[in-house]
């Protein structure tokens, strides 16, 4: 909530300032600006609009309607735009534009789409309006339990796409098909610089098929998504996976990764009158904005659907209450945002709440996480690892795991060997992987041609005589082209067991995960599809 005792200027059309508890303002520019008005009853109340020299414009809003005066003589009325009825909990606002020679009335956020009533001066044969120096505001016959102000009038409602300036054309402008960043408020702005680059994705170098991944673990009973979303209440059927520490600018913490499973969605919410840059990372999500926090004024009035890399905002006057919705077909494709928020700079009171309507009634969530983002992604991964893997054999706990590079060809294997397989290394077109396990036995170089992939790893495992540890004491390697000579003798070893380890058709065995000391105590291996 913001608490100001003079307007303030910020940029262009979002310049506005915020009271609580007042009936009485200034517009910061004679003879322009709107103001918005929550009242703290459901009774007849005005809105006086007055300049220094006595002239005055009045809006009366009754039960039946408005009625629209000048100097005390009514100039215009229109029925059915009136109060809401009681318990429907809506600001009212009304915007002077001496310029463009019209006054304009509306209910909800202060946008054009949104406006009930108009009169205007602006042909000679009106009746001609003085307003050019009106700047005192005065809400009469109520008590105001909320103020705002803009000092623009309401004419050009900001789109809710964000671009940078790189990307807005003439044609855009021209359509108001777009807001540009330098536009919003300061909070906007750096919320936006942060999360709106071409490197904010969800397929990171090191885990491309994280999308993928995430999808199967919606999907999979027993899978940590799929668990999470059935401990949830239907109406926050999301996925909160929080990215930084709560440093005291933002409700919760500033930056968010929202999953939205097809076919589910958001309550309608706001946001604390903080600002938000919302960027969509994968899929698709529908926006539905609505007039005013209340369960009696569930219909929407406007709505967009955002896809794969657009990027929307909010801010304390305009997109501020909304609901998000993953319009997909149920088992369809998830969608992903990034969420950050900041409060302005001058919000001194800050609301650390999202309101939300639910059963009828305003609750307060406050914001919270299922996951940090790195351990949601480490265990993601792992799930997803799990489809394509078999083994261990032999110590089933893991101190070392490989993982390549998306496509990258396996080029080399390095394997000591003896009595027992010492170390393993496995060695990828554009990058080396660390070798597990000791220095001892003789070295193994296994070189294999461009078209050459591994389809079959098997041995034998049992208990080394040597330290009594569990050991691969024999490993063979099949190729789509050659068997080769089985390495390591198997020697000192007790209680042999077998194991042999086989891609499916169509794939290939690509790295190599395990447990190793001065030896390798437990080997499993990945494969993937060719």
């Amino acid at each position: 909530m913001k608490l100001a005792t003079t307007p303030h200027q910020q940029v262009q059309h979002l310049i506005h300032s915020s009271f609580e508890g007042s009936n009485t303002a200034r517009f910061p520019v004679k003879g322009q600006g709107t103001v918005s008005v929550q009242p703290g009853s459901f009774n007849a109340f005005a809105i006086e609009l007055k300049s220094d020299n006595s002239n005055a414009v009045r809006l009366e809003i009754e039960a039946s309607g408005v009625r629209l005066l000048y100097n005390g003589v009514e100039i215009s009325k229109k029925s059915g735009v009136g109060l809401n009825p009681s318990g429907e909990l809506q600001p009212y606002w009304l915007s002077l534009d001496s310029n463009n020679k019209r006054i304009r009335y509306g209910k909800g956020e202060m946008l054009r789409t949104l406006m009930l009533f108009e009169y205007s001066w602006a042909q000679a044969a009106d009746k001609q309006l003085n307003t050019a120096e009106i700047n005192t505001i005065n809400i009469q016959n109520t008590e105001v339990s909320k103020l705002q102000l803009l000092a623009i009038p309401v004419n050009l409602d900001p789109s809710p796409h964000i671009v940078s300036m790189d990307d807005v054309t003439l044609e855009l402008l021209a359509d108001n098909k777009i807001s540009v960043i330098a536009d919003l408020p300061e909070a906007c702005q750096r919320l936006y610089a942060n999360v709106a680059g071409k490197s904010m994705s969800l397929r990171p170098a090191d885990f491309p098929d994280f999308p993928e991944a995430i999808q199967h673990s919606i999907l999979t009973p027993d899978c940590i998504c799929y668990k999470k979303l059935a401990e949830k209440p239907a109406e926050f059927g999301y996925l909160r996976i929080t990215i930084d520490t709560n440093l005291g600018d933002s409700p919760g913490q500033p930056y968010v990764l929202e999953i939205w499973p097809a076919g589910n969605g958001s309550p309608i919410h706001d946001h604390g009158d903080a600002c938000a840059v919302i960027k969509v990372l994968y899929g698709q999500i529908q926006v539905s904005w609505f007039a005013a926090l209340s369960p009696q004024l569930l219909t929407p009035w406007g709505k967009v659907i955002a896809q794969t890399d657009e990027v929307t905002f909010l801010t304390p006057d305009y997109y501020q209450i909304h609901q998000l919705f993953n319009p997909k077909p149920k088992g369809d494709q998830f969608c992903a945002t990034i969420q950050s928020y900041r409060y302005e700079a001058d919000d001194t009171q800050h609301y650390e709440y999202f309101d939300y309507i639910e059963d009828g009634q305003i609750k307060q969530f406050d914001p919270d996480s299922d996951w940090a983002y790195s351990d949601f992604k480490a265990q993601i991964r792992e799930e997803w690892l799990a489809r394509w893997q078999e083994g261990p054999a032999g110590e089933q706990s893991r101190n070392f795991d490989d993982h390549p590079a998306a496509n990258a060809r396996l080029s080399q294997l390095y394997i000591r060997s003896d009595w027992v397989i010492d170390a393993i290394q496995a060695v990828y077109d554009t990058q080396t992987m660390p070798q597990h396990g000791g220095n001892g036995g003789q070295l193994t170089t296994i070189t294999f041609a461009s078209d050459e992939y591994i389809t079959e790893v098997s041995g034998q495992v049992g208990q080394y005589k040597f330290g009594n540890v569990t050991c691969i004491a024999e490993l063979k390697i099949r190729t789509n082209k050659r068997l080769l000579p089985a390495i390591g003798k198997a020697e000192s070893v007790s209680n042999l067991k077998p194991f042999s380890f086989t891609a499916p058709a169509q794939n290939e065995i690509i790295s190599f995960f395990g447990h190793s000391s001065e030896y390798i105590n437990g080997l499993g291996i990945r494969f993937r599809p060719r």
